[in-house]
């Protein structure tokens, strides 16, 4: 029985020194989505007047959130497209403000893109896996399987700087997707400004 209690007494000794069986030795994350970095890594370079900055951006949160598209171009009207708007932080935020889910304090960085379903698909089905290639001014009305409206919002100095792409060239890829996260891979640019690296999403909840 002694050698019994010994034995417990030791565990307990040891589970304590280890931080305990709910520790992760590191923290935890109130995003639901990990530590930070947890949502990938982007590397952006832009323009801030005749210099050229770099920014290593550590993801720690990123939506994706699927919606009916319509487009409409002089008098032109195409309906039945798919559109899915990715938002990729390295800051927390209400996903429920998704659409002002914006850089507030200096060091947030904000990164937004819509990715244009292929034929086929619908705002209830996850995102296919694919090239989503940079859309084109030259690109039909109703193209399909594009990357679009790229920008990236940058806070500093005690301001918000938004950085526009400009018809960028390059993809979006999904490696993977089911109805929870997808992943992907990020490599656009304008000849000024470009964003390339790796990302996962959780799905936006209605």
């Amino acid at each position: 029985m002694k050698k019994l209690w010994l034995m417990m007494a030791m565990s307990l000794l040891l589970l304590s020194a280890c931080g305990g069986s709910g520790s992760d030795g590191g923290g935890s994350s109130s995003n639901g989505g990990g530590a930070s970095g947890s949502a990938g890594k982007v590397t952006i370079k832009y323009m801030d007047g005749s210099a050229e900055k770099t920014k290593e951006v550590e993801l720690t949160k990123a939506i994706i959130w699927p919606l009916p598209l319509t487009k409409s171009v002089s008098g032109q009207k195409v309906e039945g497209l798919v559109g899915y708007d990715f938002t990729l932080n390295n800051f927390d935020f209400d996903e429920k403000k998704f659409a002002t889910a914006n850089v507030q304090k200096d060091g947030q960085i904000s990164v937004m893109f819509k990715l244009i379903g292929p034929e086929g698909a619908t705002f209830t089905n996850p995102i296919k896996p694919g090239t989503y290639d940079a859309a084109q001014p030259t690109d039909a009305l109703d193209a399909r399987s594009k990357s679009d409206n790229m920008r990236v919002v940058i806070f500093e100095g005690g301001k918000a700087t938004p950085i526009m792409f400009s018809n960028p060239k390059g993809s979006v890829k999904i490696t993977s997707a089911n109805g929870e996260t997808s992943a992907g891979e990020i490599d656009l640019s304008d000849g000024r400004n470009s964003i390339k690296g790796t990302f996962t999403t959780t799905a936006y909840k209605r």
